[in-house]
C-alpha cells in the first residue's frame, strides 16, 4: 500500500506580500523547475510564465517570481499541449472562484495546456502526465501555485475536466488518501522554520493529534472552514474579541480576513490606522518597533462547524504578523519601496471571512 509523501520545501522564504516557504515543481520535458506555494482553494498547477516579467521593474523579475532562473515557458517543453476554448480561441480566465468575492484577483487572462508534473527533485516515479497547467502572466497573484483541491479541474471555455494532482497522485497508488497536510513556515523563528507540505497524509512531526480539531470539508467545494469563535489579544493587557463566524482556511491570500466590528477592536486594542487608499494596516518604522516590543501574541479560539463543542486554541505571535510588502502591493510603483503592513483586512457577510498564509504559519 502507498504511503503519504512529504514533499520537501526550496529552502527559500519569498513573495512580495511576506515572506512565504516555497516549494519546487517540475513541470515539462525536459523539466522546468519552478518554486511554488501551495494552494488550498485551487486544483490546477498555475505558473508565472516569461512574459509575466515584461514591463516588470524588479530587478532579477524572472528568479523573483520562482524561476530556476527561468519562468515557465510551454513551447520548450516537447509534451506540451495548448489547449484551445469552444470558439477555437486559446484565451482563458481563470476565475479563482473562493477569492472572488474579495475582489482580490478577478478573472485572470491564462495560457491553459497539458503538461507532465513531477513533484519533488529527480523523484521520477511521481511524474504524472497531461496534467492541466495554467500560465499567468498578471503581477497579481506573484507566485506560481500549486493547487491542493481533490476535485476535477474545469476552466471556463473547456469542454472537458481533468483530474487534480491529489486525484492523479491517487489513482496511480502514489498515495494513500486524497487528504493533505500543509503548514506555511515561519520565517520569524530563531532555526526559520521552513513549509511543511504532505500529501496523502499529514506530517507527524508537525501535528500534536491529541491537541487536533476535527472538521469536515466544506461539501461545496471541498474546501477547508472552521468557525472563529474568539481572538484574544496579548500585550501586557488582555483584550477578548467575540465573533463566531465560519472561516474559510485559504492559503491562495496573505491576509485574514475579519468582520469590520473585530477589525476595530484589534485597532483600539494595538494603536491600528487604517490606511483608505490601500484598504490595509500599514505599519511605520516606529510603530513596528513598539509592536516588537511588547511581547504581543494573539489566540484564535477555532470550533468545528460540525461540532462546535470541539475547540483548539492557536496562537500566533506578533512577528507572524509583521510583514513588509513589495511592489505592486498598496500600490507601489518602486520596485525598490517595501511598506510594512499588519495581514488583517476588513471583510463582512457578504465577502466572508478568509484565514490566509498569515494564520497558516502557526496553525
Amino acid at each position: 500500500m502507498s504511503s503519504a509523501l512529504s514533499i520537501a520545501p526550496s529552502q527559500r522564504f519569498e513573495g512580495n506580500d511576506g515572506a512565504w516557504s516555497t516549494f519546487n515543481l517540475y513541470v515539462g520535458t525536459p523539466p522546468q523547475m519552478l518554486r511554488v506555494l501551495p494552494a488550498t482553494s485551487i486544483s490546477y498547477v498555475t505558473l508565472i510564465m516569461r512574459t509575466g516579467c515584461v514591463n516588470v521593474p524588479v530587478s532579477a523579475c524572472e528568479s523573483a517570481r520562482g524561476g530556476s532562473p527561468l519562468l515557465f515557458n510551454f513551447s520548450t517543453s516537447l509534451t506540451s499541449s495548448r489547449l484551445s476554448a469552444l470558439d477555437g480561441s486559446r484565451n482563458f480566465f481563470l476565475p479563482f472562484d473562493s477569492e472572488l468575492p474579495l475582489g482580490v484577483f478577478g478573472m485572470i487572462p491564462a495560457a491553459v495546456g497539458l503538461d507532465a508534473v513531477t513533484i519533488g527533485p529527480s523523484v521520477s516515479n511521481l511524474t504524472l502526465t497531461s496534467q492541466l497547467v495554467a500560465g499567468i502572466n498578471a503581477v497579481d497573484p506573484w507566485q506560481g501555485m500549486f493547487g491542493l483541491r481533490s476535485i476535477m479541474n474545469h476552466v471556463p471555455g473547456l469542454d472537458s475536466n481533468y483530474t487534480s494532482i491529489l486525484q492523479g497522485l491517487k489513482s496511480a497508488d502514489k498515495i494513500p488518501s486524497l487528504f493533505y497536510g500543509y503548514t506555511a513556515g515561519a520565517p520569524y523563528t530563531d532555526r526559520q522554520d521552513f513549509g511543511s507540505l504532505t500529501l496523502g497524509g499529514y506530517d507527524a512531526a508537525r501535528v500534536d493529534m491529541s491537541a487536533a480539531l476535527s472538521v469536515n470539508f466544506s461539501d461545496d467545494p471541498f474546501e477547508l472552514s472552521v468557525l472563529v469563535d474568539r481572538i484574544k489579544i496579548s500585550n501586557g493587557n488582555i483584550t477578548h474579541i467575540s465573533m463566531g463566524n465560519v472561516a474559510l482556511v485559504d492559503s491562495v491570500i496573505p491576509e485574514i480576513w475579519l468582520p469590520g466590528s473585530v477589525c476595530d477592536q484589534i485597532e483600539n486594542a494595538i494603536g491600528l490606522v487604517y490606511d483608505n487608499t490601500t484598504q490595509m494596516y500599514l505599519i511605520s518604522e516606529s510603530q513596528q518597533r513598539v509592536l516588537r516590543s511588547t511581547n504581543l501574541t494573539f489566540t484564535f479560539t477555532l470550533r468545528s462547524p460540525q461540532n462546535p463543542s470541539a475547540m483548539i486554541d492557536i496562537v500566533l505571535p506578533y512577528a507572524a504578523f509583521d510583514l513588509s510588502a513589495s511592489y505592486p502591493v498598496a500600490g507601489m510603483k518602486n520596485a525598490s519601496s517595501t511598506q510594512r503592513y499588519f495581514p488583517i483586512r476588513r471583510a463582512n457577510s457578504t465577502t466572508g471571512y478568509y484565514l490566509g498564509r498569515t494564520f497558516l504559519q502557526e496553525a
